[in-house]
């Protein structure tokens, strides 16, 4: 592991309120574009910002470009692919600020968005708030869908099937609700994670056991196991591409979602549930999703996704012997 330090005042060493924490893979021009956003909102921050970006082993000399354009940022080269929940946890370990914001590298924010997080989270009325997401919006302008439920087996089951774009109430997303106002939530998407430190020490960071993809979700549920609410804020906004950096590697990246999927209900379902959440998975998504595909005439999808479920299939014995409760 290879540790790039910028030059520090002793006055951001005492006042820094926030760290802002990004995990690059091949991030190219993304993760360029979101760090000189970051830059942009210094001189309208009312305190210094720490950013500190681990790199986990990038192969398209995006690592060599930060640390050139932006000596500013605390540039960790982990020199393996911790993966998503690895390297936010290795990045973790560098921060010396009360909240910590876990964004994607194909996010922009601004200050305004920044500072009325911060601020939410700092109101004595919201201690018990313990990650706050905000409204995220795409290329176009329109905003996505960032929250969600804690999902069942059930819910993936009506996935499968369309059957919660016909009720939305039955899925894992939230289709139902435009995320048009301000409200508490099940769970906030990582793109955009504020979390208090605090809390993340209490639950020992997020559980690396989950490569990328539900790891949030896992880190949501415990804390409110603990007591801590998520809240989305509609009243700001950040800008957020959407699969980024994973859209190189269509295959490999379905295949760490349903292995996370897999590694959650071991985690949390009980043995019925468990088994509603295999079957499902592991039999009848391959079906649904290659008769959806070769329906609507994208056939051109369909080798990334044998190539996730042959990868899944692969892993299925670490996946049924990994230890998952907690």
């Amino acid at each position: 592991m290879q540790l790039h330090l910028p030059g520090q005042s002793g006055e951001e060493k005492e006042y820094v309120i926030v760290t802002l924490i990004v995990v690059n893979w091949n991030g190219g021009e993304l993760i360029l574009r979101l760090l000189t956003s970051l830059r942009n909102c210094r001189p309208d921050l009312p305190w210094p910002l720490e950013v500190v970006v681990v790199d986990n082993a990038s192969s398209d000399g995006s690592a060599d470009r930060i640390a050139q354009d932006a000596p500013e940022v605390t540039l960790i080269r982990s020199g393996v692919n911790r993966g998503f929940a690895g390297g936010c946890n290795l990045g973790a370990q560098f921060a010396r600020s009360p909240y910590l914001l876990f964004l994607n590298p194909d996010t922009e924010v601004s200050a305004l968005t920044l500072v009325r997080s911060v601020e939410f989270m700092e109101a004595p009325e919201q201690s018990r708030v313990g990650i706050v997401g905000v409204q995220l919006v795409d290329e176009r302008g329109q905003v996505t869908r960032s929250s969600a439920r804690f999902p069942r087996a059930v819910m993936f089951l009506a996935q499968n099937f369309g059957l919660d774009r016909a009720v939305p109430r039955w899925g894992h997303a939230m289709r139902e609700w435009a995320h048009d106002e301000t409200r508490e939530v099940d769970q906030v998407i990582g793109a955009f994670f504020l979390t208090r430190r605090g809390l993340f020490e209490q639950l020992q960071g997020f559980d690396e056991r989950f490569f990328v993809y539900f790891e949030e979700v896992d880190f949501a549920y415990r804390a409110r196991q603990l007591g801590f609410r998520s809240v989305y804020l509609a009243d700001v906004q950040a800008f957020h591409e959407g699969e980024g950096t994973t859209s190189q590697v269509r295959g490999r990246r379905l295949f760490y979602l349903l292995r996370s999927r897999l590694l959650y209900g071991r985690k949390h379902y009980g043995p019925a549930e468990n088994l509603l959440n295999f079957i499902n998975t592991l039999l009848l998504e391959p079906l649904s999703r290659a008769a959806f595909l070769t329906l609507t005439g994208r056939r051109e999808e369909l080798p990334p996704l044998r190539e996730g479920f042959a990868l899944l299939y692969r892993d299925l014995p670490n996946i049924m012997l990994r230890r998952m409760r907690p």
